[in-house]
């Protein structure tokens, strides 16, 4: 049944707009920098590759994952009616989405290789980013088998989008002064790093050199996060992926026909 699920997303992916227009947007982006700039296209590839991957793949991976979960609403009384075990068609969807988003995502990082970058960094990058896409794919349909109206559940799968964006990262920063958080800095720091694009977006500027870091001065947590953030990151994805996959399987299990 997962199979079937799989493959029927599999094929409505090749004809989903959202998805070609992701593969596009993530090819374009990635040859840009030999576009603006030749002479140091290796340079700025790095740079342009963080903006791509820490904003466009989760968003159009939420974007997809809600819209995929949406688009049965008509088939859905005849799909909830079989007597089938109902998280197969999440997980058959979520897997579909998860290869389609993570092969648009490697799109991203091919003219990086072809302008000579490390091929290794570039294979890490392009890991994270399916990983970020397998994750937000899983939230978005965790959204929309969560809510019937397609207009609100784009809206909430973008609010949400922007919460792991941008809201945490405001947070931490009205709270760093508080004097708790100064007596327990690792409290703080482990609630940046349950943010899988805060996690991705630390290590990323670790490896650019773009974040001064005195080990010596770095409080224990930090300095586990600093030597596993690779391990972290896809720790994280996971855990954040399941959790909501768990959560889509439970509202459709408590849905009725």
């Amino acid at each position: 049944m997962i199979h079937a699920f799989l493959l029927r997303e599999l094929h409505a992916a090749f004809v989903n707009r959202l998805i070609l227009f992701f593969a596009g947007a993530m090819l374009a982006l990635g040859a840009l920098p030999a576009a603006l700039a030749p002479d140091a296209a290796s340079e700025t590839a790095a740079h342009v590759l963080l903006l791509g991957i820490l904003y466009l793949v989760p968003l159009f991976a939420v974007l997809t994952g809600t819209a995929s979960a949406q688009n049965e609403t008509e088939e859905h009384p005849l799909l909830m009616s079989q007597p089938v075990w109902r998280g197969g068609r999440l997980l058959g969807k979520w897997l579909a989405l998860a290869m389609v988003l993570a092969a648009g995502a490697f799109l991203l990082v091919i003219p990086a290789m072809l302008m000579g970058a490390a091929a290794k960094a570039l294979a890490l990058l392009g890991s994270q980013a399916a990983g970020l896409a397998a994750a937000f794919a899983a939230l978005g349909l965790a959204v929309g088998f969560s809510c019937s109206d397609r207009l609100k559940a784009h809206m909430i799968s973008l609010c949400l989008w922007l919460f792991f964006l941008l809201g945490t990262d405001l947070i931490a920063l009205a709270t760093a002064g508080l004097p708790v958080v100064q007596e327990h800095p690792d409290w703080w720091l482990a609630a940046v790093m349950l943010n899988p694009l805060d996690s991705f977006r630390v290590g990323a500027l670790l490896a650019l050199n773009r974040i001064p870091f005195d080990p010596l001065t770095a409080p224990p947590l930090a300095s586990w996060w600093i030597a596993h953030l690779a391990l972290w990151f896809f720790l994280i994805t996971a855990a954040w992926s399941l959790l909501f996959l768990l959560w889509g399987n439970w509202k459709l299990a408590r849905a009725e026909p």
